[in-house]
Formats: structure tokens, C-alpha cells, sequence
């Protein structure tokens, strides 16, 4: 009998050891709704005064989605990627012209899709 107990015990730390043992609850993701009026905060935050983006405001945002989308779950990923697309090429100091008119068509259609997917889901950022 102490034979079966001895190996049970084995067992029972090699699998606890295999695995890492107990670990701490992961943080809960942000869902979109969530994240929403953390989004327009952000860019809020970075205003820099200017009528259109200028590249460090690009930039500025850019960064508060990086840190942003390490904190939520796919569908605010997905909405956050939008509005990433759009302030990278303006964060590139697109030229005069038409390549700058193209770049803030498609940020005012990511503001638009972003107002789009936080009203669906109950959100009143960007509205």
C-alpha cells in the first residue's frame, strides 16, 4: 500500500512541476465596448491642436493602440487594427497632395467604421 501512495505522490509533482504549477488568473480581455471610449480617448489625448494628423500625432496614436490592443480581445483587436492602418501611413508623413488627401480619406473612414462597430455594440464613443 505505501508503494502505490509513493507513486501516486510522484505522480502528482511531476505533473504539477510539468505544467508550472499554480499560476495567477490571466487579466480579462477588453472587449470592444470596453475599449470603445478608451480608443477616443486616446486619440483625444493626442490633439495636438491641428486640423489634420500630423505625423508625431500619427505616431502618438499609434502607440496608444499598441498598448491598447495587448489589453483586449479579438473583435477590439480587429476594430483597433482599422484605425492602426490608417495613422501608420499618415505616421509616414505621406507627400503633399494627392498621397495626403488618400491618407486622411481612409483615417475619417476608420473613425467611421470605428463609430460603426461601437454603436453595435452599445457603445456611444464616436458618436
Amino acid at each position: 500500500m505505501r508503494t502505490t501512495e509513493s507513486i501516486v505522490g510522484l505522480v502528482l509533482a511531476v505533473s504539477l512541476t510539468g505544467c508550472g504549477g499554480v499560476t495567477a488568473k490571466a487579466e480579462p480581455k477588453l472587449t470592444l465596448k470596453q475599449a470603445c471610449p478608451l480608443i477616443e480617448k486616446a486619440i483625444q489625448d493626442a490633439d495636438d491642436g491641428e486640423m489634420f494628423t500630423s505625423p508625431t500625432k500619427a505616431q502618438s496614436i499609434l502607440d496608444a493602440m499598441a498598448k491598447l490592443a495587448k489589453r483586449s480581445d479579438t473583435e477590439a483587436r480587429n476594430a483597433i487594427d482599422v484605425l492602426v492602418e490608417a495613422e501608420q501611413v499618415l505616421a509616414n508623413d505621406p507627400k503633399p497632395g494627392q498621397d495626403s488627401i488618400d491618407a486622411m480619406s481612409r483615417e475619417t473612414s476608420a473613425f467611421e467604421t470605428l463609430a460603426t462597430r461601437c454603436a453595435a455594440v452599445g457603445s456611444s464613443a464616436f458618436q
